[in-house]
């Protein structure tokens, strides 16, 4: 399998992806040797060889793509199960955990449960390209995408903008007011949130085709999406865009001597401070008093975070704690660890909700059913209210909770030949129908880098069911509102 490109970017990832079996006895002698210190460590570093093989199955779209179907598993594998639960744990002194120690194992016995049924389905799907050179298809694409991609930048700009207007945006005081005033006027902006993935995406397109004027007014958008992002204290929002967008420079621009695995890991280890900062810096009492609306004073109230970091890091002795659980990311744990003794398994309990996925809001009387329910669930077993907070469990942890050891292989079969069949009819149409239309529709599954695997039943129902329809039908008249305004010819597939 050619796979040139890729190996010229990540040299050191490609020459461990070609050998992921061979290394297989080196990977499994070094993880017995690290359980001497912590049974936890070498759960991790077999967690990391399931990430690796996951890369292994994916590896024909590698040459253009690094957000392929299997990339959030990977990043479950390595970043979540592997140095988020070790970096936890080495602040505990490697002391067992058992809720922990349940998700390593399902991530080493489950997880390929998922990835084969993937593969099953994925098998003759060719892999990913992205016409850079084809004259054929330039005048097919390149406006389009331009239109598109600007499109997607301002509307995450707005949505942005809207947040911090509004105070919607501020995880302080001034934002209190949205636990109970959950819609308003700035509602209209998150309607459709996928597409700012793919404007983040497009941005190194944008800048390939763009003059001098172009990429300036680029760079200042993008500095600042990152500025406000980072005042507003959410740690996805800095580090999510800074992924995606290195993502979009390797699938859009040529470079001869940068390595893409060197940036990777300067932001994976750059994200280990910056996370543990931001962390503190919302939850100082300065934070939380100072509106958003003013957002220099806001970033002003950061030397309070820092301050707090410090003091908190010598008095607890944890530097690694508060990192390693924004990489772990999920309530998983505790999950294990109170089901069924103490609350006992849900089966099919609410699925009848899902019959109000299509009833909108404002037509809704009285009480509606959660079918965003993760926030639910967090509470229901930590106890703690996560009004504000996107934290949430897997969907093994989802299926642990509802049926038990025995719902765990199932859902993850089943999921695992669904999500392979999405792609697979995703991908045909990009690669042998339609380019333009075919990427857009891609775009709009880049999002599930961040999204997919962190959802419980009925969440998981909705995005299906309803949020990702809503955001192919805004890209089909994205498509055909260009066709009819411009007049570009139906770009072909690329291998037809």
């Amino acid at each position: 399998m050619d796979l040139n490109r890729f190996r010229r970017y990540f040299p050191l990832a490609h020459w461990v992806i070609q050998r992921v079996w061979f290394l297989f006895p080196l990977f499994a002698l070094a993880a017995m040797g690290l359980s001497v210190f912590s049974v936890h460590y070498g759960l991790s570093l077999m967690c990391c060889w399931i990430g690796v093989v996951c890369l292994w199955v994916d590896r024909k779209h590698l040459n253009y793509c690094l957000l392929t179907p299997l990339v959030p598993m990977a990043y479950i594998l390595v970043l979540s199960l592997g140095a988020g639960i070790s970096m936890v744990v080495y602040d505990l002194g490697g002391r067992y955990q058992y809720g922990y120690m349940v998700m390593q194992v399902i991530g080493l016995l489950g997880f390929p449960l998922f990835i084969v049924a993937y593969a099953a389905v994925m098998k003759r799907v060719p892999g990913f390209v992205f016409p850079a050179k084809l004259q054929r298809s330039a005048a097919s694409y390149v406006r389009p995408l331009l239109l598109i991609g600007w499109f997607c930048l301002l509307h995450e700009l707005a949505k942005v903008g809207a947040g911090i207007a509004s105070g919607v945006a501020d995880k302080g005081e001034a934002g209190d007011f949205q636990v109970d005033t959950p819609f308003g006027w700035w509602s209209a902006f998150g309607i459709f949130l996928r597409i700012q993935t793919l404007g983040y995406v497009l941005a190194p397109f944008i800048w390939r085709e763009s003059r001098l004027f172009g990429r300036v007014l680029l760079m200042a958008l993008l500095t600042t999406l990152v500025f406000l992002n980072f005042v507003t204290g959410s740690r996805g929002m800095v580090f999510a865009p800074v992924v995606i967008l290195l993502a979009g420079c390797y699938m859009f621009l040529e470079f001869r001597r940068i390595k893409y695995e060197i940036l990777i890991a300067v932001v994976v280890l750059a994200a280990v401070p910056v996370v543990t900062l931001m962390s503190h810096y919302r939850s100082t009492d300065a934070f939380r008093e100072t509106s958003i609306r003013n957002p220099f004073a806001k970033l002003a109230t950061i030397r309070e975070g820092m301050e707090r970091m410090e003091t908190v890091t010598e008095a607890s002795g944890e530097r690694f704690t508060e990192a390693g659980k924004a990489f772990i990311g999920v309530n998983d744990a505790i999950i294990y660890e109170l089901t069924p003794d103490t609350i006992p398994h849900e089966g099919f309990g609410r699925v009848e909700h899902l019959l109000w996925i299509y009833v909108p809001y404002m037509l809704s009387r009285g009480e509606r059913p959660v079918l965003q329910d993760e926030n639910m669930v967090s509470v229901m077993y930590t106890g703690q209210a996560y009004a504000r907070s996107s934290i949430g469990i897997t969907w093994s942890a989802e299926l642990y909770r509802r049926w038990g050891w025995f719902g765990i292989p199932v859902g993850l079969c089943l999921y695992g030949l669904f999500y392979g069949a999405v792609f697979r009819v995703v991908y045909n149409y990009y690669l042998k129908r339609n380019l333009l239309f075919g990427f857009l529709i891609c775009g709009v599954f880049f999002h599930f880098f961040f999204l997919w695997i962190f959802h419980t039943l009925l969440l998981t129902c909705w995005l299906w069911l309803y949020d990702v329809p809503k955001n192919l039908a805004l890209v089909t008249c994205l498509y055909f509102g260009l066709r009819s305004a411009i007049g570009f010819r139906q770009s072909p597939g690329l291998w037809l």
